[in-house]
């Protein structure tokens, strides 16, 4: 297991800020709870002020679920046409591909570039951008706060 601090968020949002800066979005869609840090946080450093949440369950605790539960999509303006699309962790890669599709599907003219800080080596799919490859359990220091 892997503990994910405070401080190395902050280091990895600022890394990850100066590598999307380049980038137009114009809104942030996130996969809650995991992705909920990090897309506030890049929301400040881009000055992103539109954000959307997806609700989607693929783990109880440390228990992978037998399916990824997504919940309804949210209404999306349709001005707002490049989204960025963040998680914490792209893990099996079901939640990605699940909100990708959703997003083909239901929003066919908008993009989405997607953006997280772990990816898993074995995931089926792979994040636009992501910081650190690990097949170790990632402790994040805001499950902290479910304890």
């Amino acid at each position: 297991m892997k503990r994910y601090s405070y401080e190395e968020f902050y280091s990895d949002t600022l890394k990850l800020a100066r590598q999307l800066e380049d980038k137009k979005f114009d809104a942030i869609v996130f996969a809650a709870r995991g992705g909920s840090f990090l897309a506030a946080a890049l929301a400040y450093k881009l000055n992103i002020r539109t954000m959307y949440a997806i609700n989607c369950t693929g783990y109880s605790g440390t228990q992978k679920n037998s399916c990824t539960v997504l919940s309804k999509m949210p209404n999306i303006d349709e001005n707002h046409k490049n989204l960025l699309f963040i998680d914490e962790i792209v893990d099996s890669g079901e939640t990605l591909e699940l909100i990708l599709n959703a997003f083909k599907q239901d929003f066919k003219n908008h993009s989405v570039y997607s953006v997280a800080l772990f990816q898993r080596p074995t995931s089926k799919i792979s994040a636009d951008m992501f910081l650190h490859n690990s097949d170790k359990w990632i402790e994040f220091f805001w499950e902290d706060f479910e304890k």
